[in-house]
């Protein structure tokens, strides 16, 4: 275990990822409570911290002292599944409505129109299956505060900035080879794939920024707006693939 000496941190390394692992956990119970009171943001923070969580994990995995990580990673994978379809809803809305305030397509605006109503219908159904059948929000909540496989892995932690280092650098790796591929084969796969790792390294460079040296992190300022423009392609690609499913396209003639 380093010590803040070796970090220039107050903190151990160790300490310092118990400490955003617990503080994830508690942003993810308090963005569950609001599920009744606004589920739009309620689903969009719980998401967005269950990547966030991921991501963490995926930095340590080398740190721990036997503990495989899958099990964990599986465990706040599962959980986030039971929100996507309901957060791509609300992607949806907010494409959709995006498009229809720029007036980039006048020849569309009745289409985007009557595509909107259908999607507040979808999002009607999944809110109410989501929060009120299933309890989803109830269940991330109880399992969080339950013994889970992430608590374990985290307590097996044995931190280190080698071991920080070797994870960030994979981190990057993966992002370098997904890059040099999309040059030889672009499709909406890679695109994707390419985007998530990249929503990992800004995760990351976010919880090491304090812990690693600074020269580390040259390249750092460039991930924000690259996350930010691969976000919206996704959010496009997602919006096409849905208009050009069988039941919307029969509606609305696409």
């Amino acid at each position: 275990m380093n010590h803040s000496s070796e970090t220039g941190s107050a903190e151990t390394p160790d300490e310092s990822v118990t400490r955003y692992s617990g503080s994830i956990e508690n942003e993810l119970i308090a963005a569950a409570g609001q599920a009744d009171r606004d589920p739009v943001v309620a689903v969009h923070s719980v998401r967005k911290l269950l990547k966030k969580y991921r991501a963490l994990l995926k930095l340590v995995k080398g740190c721990s002292s036997g503990i495989d990580p899958e099990r964990a990673n599986h465990f706040l994978r599962d959980l986030g599944r039971n929100f996507s379809q309901l957060r791509d809803a609300h992607v949806r809305s907010e494409t959709l409505s995006l498009l229809a305030a720029t007036n980039l397509l006048p020849s569309c605006r009745d289409l985007i129109s009557e595509l909107l109503k259908e999607n507040q219908r979808t999002i009607d159904q999944l809110e109410h299956k989501v929060i009120d059948e299933d309890q989803h929000f109830d269940t991330l909540k109880a399992d969080l505060t339950s013994d889970n496989p992430v608590q374990s892995f985290i307590e097996s932690l044995n931190t280190d900035s080698k071991c920080l280092i070797a994870g960030l650098s994979e981190t990057y790796a993966k992002c370098h080879r997904l890059y040099l591929e999309l040059h030889n084969q672009k499709n909406a796969e890679l695109l994707h794939e390419w985007r998530k790792r990249i929503k990992d390294l800004q995760h990351q460079h976010e919880m090491v920024s304090a812990l690693l040296p600074s020269d580390l992190f040259a390249a750092s300022e460039n991930i924000d707006p690259l996350t930010e423009r691969l976000g919206r392609d996704q959010d496009l690609n997602n919006l096409r693939l849905w208009i050009n499913q069988d039941g919307v396209s029969q509606n609305h003639s696409v």
